[in-house]
């Protein structure tokens, strides 16, 4: 994949004199989908913020400030400073002075910075198709979005619902759930988790996703429960290759260290940005030890090789597989793997 970005900056003139007004980086990331394959990657963009400011109050699920513009489409709050930075919630509805949360965010305070961005939705993200093979015959798709299923429980998940791209020469132009031709041209793109790109043509394509590089991170939910294994689908948020010791995955208790490297409590899986076929395998899966019989880190499991420094790609899809354990959700805040 490559990735291009760079900082939008404007010198504006007034009349008393030059300022600069720096806006987020913006720029691209291109990923191959090969022929008749399946390609699971992440969306490492994000749309650029609608609206930034201060909470002026926080109470439960309401936040004031001021200046709030009129929102469309599903949105955001990401909370940027202080002791919920990272956090986020999707906006139930809004004035000019009042944000209303489905849930609310804990830690969230007066005075702490926030932004507001839309969700991707299907036709954001690929607007007209994007480079999704475009399906003239709904009923015989030549290419597809897999959408993973959150709530799934267990491991090696089924995906959930898949879509599809017409042309238009039977049903309006747009896209729509696979097999119900439901509408979907609104369906959101959860920024927790991959998405599966299924190339059915005999031609490899580049999907190209563009936005604003972010600039902080956003929390993302890891699941461990008491009746089981179970896999959260996630992402490397950003539009840079990230290793294992840089990650923040085991220092934030997303990867529990293991003190038997042959039985590990967690693995981590890592998706490969070059696969061939339909519905791959992990290329690899790691572990992190902690120190008790090898040298604390990460190694490659059954293999026992150091993988301290094996990256995680760009958009890379991977797997924490977490062992079976007292129900708990531990709040994952990725580290940038760039200077902004």
């Amino acid at each position: 994949s490559l990735a291009a970005v760079f900082a939008s900056s404007v010198l504006l003139t007034g009349a008393n004199g030059l300022t600069t007004a720096t806006t987020d980086p913006v720029g691209f990331v291109s990923y191959r989908v090969n022929a008749n394959s399946d390609q699971k990657v992440g969306v490492p963009m994000t749309q650029a913020a609608v609206f930034s400011g201060a909470a002026t109050t926080v109470s439960g699920t309401s936040v004031t400030t001021s200046g709030v513009p009129v929102l469309s489409g599903k949105n955001m709050l990401l909370v940027t400073s202080g002791a919920a930075a990272g956090s986020w919630e999707e906006v139930a509805s809004s004035t000019s002075t009042t944000i209303s949360l489905l849930s609310a965010i804990s830690g969230f305070s007066s005075s702490d910075s926030f932004e507001i961005r839309q969700f991707w939705t299907l036709s954001s993200l690929f607007p007209n198709g994007g480079a999704i093979p475009v399906s003239p015959d709904p009923e015989n798709p030549l290419g597809l979005v897999l959408l993973n299923d959150l709530t799934a429980v267990g491991i090696n998940p089924a995906s959930g619902a898949s879509y599809l791209y017409h042309d238009g020469s039977v049903l309006d132009a747009g896209w729509y759930e696979n097999g119900s031709f439901e509408v979907a041209n609104d369906v959101v793109v959860s920024p927790e988790s991959f998405i599966t790109i299924r190339n059915l043509t005999s031609s490899a394509v580049n999907v190209v996703f563009v936005g604003s590089v972010p600039t902080t991170p956003s929390t993302i939910d890891v699941v461990r429960r008491a009746g089981g294994q179970q896999d959260n689908l996630i992402l490397n948020q950003f539009p840079s290759a990230v290793t294992l010791a840089d990650s923040g995955l085991s220092t934030s208790g997303a990867v529990a260290s293991s003190p038997d490297p042959e039985n590990p409590v967690d693995l981590l899986l890592v998706y490969t940005l070059s696969n061939s076929g339909l519905n791959p395998a992990s290329s690899a899966s790691y572990l992190y030890h902690d120190g008790s019989v090898l040298d604390a880190g990460w190694y490659e499991n059954g293999s026992f090789e150091n993988a301290n420094n094996v990256q995680i790609p760009d958009g890379g899809a991977i797997v924490i597989r977490k062992g079976s354990g007292p129900n708990q959700v531990t709040k994952f805040v990725p580290v940038i793997p760039y200077t902004l």
